[in-house]
């Protein structure tokens, strides 16, 4: 677990859980957050293995979403023959972890199958889920888990642990801000790599900040035709934007907060299902010129 830094709260409750681990984990966190890794961090954990070792581990079943982002009934219903499956060793500890990673893209139908083993816990099992958004579960099926809501770390605890682990200063300090602190999207920033899920987003915002109001308004329809790369990249404008805020000088706050006010206006303009191009187009003057 040293390889990864995380808000002082979150690394208390981090420690309390796997000290006495509960039949079912949820973690939450914002995309990019690192609640992925962390995932996999404390089933390693649990387990008494190395990280490397989780993936070809027998006794640990992997699921996460399809390349339509959803996971389905049936790879949960799989789960079945998993748990039907011995385990030799200890019958006294933890001995076998279902992770579900993304679980908030379970269908009604999956979250339900799901449900049954949550409601009837198997012997030396536990379950652990990664979620971005908790309104997406299943009421029922959050009541049975214990939900650890990951909150970024502290800006100056992020910068010591990715120099520690051999970065530049500078090149740290931007990524940082370019992430607006989410750990996992810096690493990715640092490392040129195009798989993080907000990577597409990430360059996208760098470069509505930077353009002009011409350049911006060029690219509205682009993004009318990607919701998908339009809600990512709000949501890390509003990062960057409130990273802005804490660390610019007094004269550059007031333009920061006046990004992070129009894009959670827009956001908000957005989830009541207005007209996304008429959005989009007045959100790229409002930046101004």
């Amino acid at each position: 677990m040293d390889n990864f830094v995380y808000h002082p709260e979150t690394d208390k409750q981090i420690k309390n859980y796997i000290s006495k681990p509960l039949h079912a984990l949820l973690i939450q966190g914002h995309k990019g957050s690192g609640k992925s890794t962390l995932l996999n961090l404390m089933a390693a954990s649990v387990l008494g293995l190395e990280q490397s070792k989780l993936i070809n581990y027998p006794h640990v079943m992997m699921i996460s979403p399809d390349d339509k982002n959803k996971i389905a009934i049936d790879v949960v219903r799989n789960i079945d023959h998993f748990l039907s499956l011995s385990v030799p060793g200890a019958q006294n500890k933890i001995n076998r972890v279902i992770l579900i990673d993304n679980a908030d893209q379970m269908t009604t139908e999956a979250q339900n199958a799901l449900l049954k083993h949550l409601e009837e816990p198997p012997v030396n099992t536990i379950f652990m889920l990664s979620v971005t958004n908790t309104t997406m579960i299943l009421p029922t099926l959050l009541s049975r888990t214990f939900t650890l809501r990951l909150r970024q770390p502290t800006r100056n605890s992020l910068i010591d642990m990715l120099i520690g682990q051999g970065y530049n200063e500078v090149d740290v300090k931007r990524a940082i801000g370019l992430s607006g602190g989410l750990p996992g999207l810096a690493l990715a920033i640092l490392n040129g790599s195009d798989s993080h899920p907000l990577s597409k987003a990430s360059a996208m915002a760098r470069t509505i900040i930077s353009s002009s109001r011409y350049q911006r308004l060029i690219l509205v329809n682009d993004l009318t035709k990607d919701l998908q790369l339009l809600t990512n990249t709000l949501e890390v404008i509003e990062l960057m934007a409130s990273a802005a805020i804490e660390r610019s000088k007094a004269e550059q706050v007031p333009k920061w907060q006046h990004i992070l006010t129009i894009t959670y206006q827009t956001k908000n303009n957005l989830l009541k299902n207005s007209n996304i191009k008429l959005n989009i187009t007045r959100f790229m003057l409002a930046l101004g010129q």
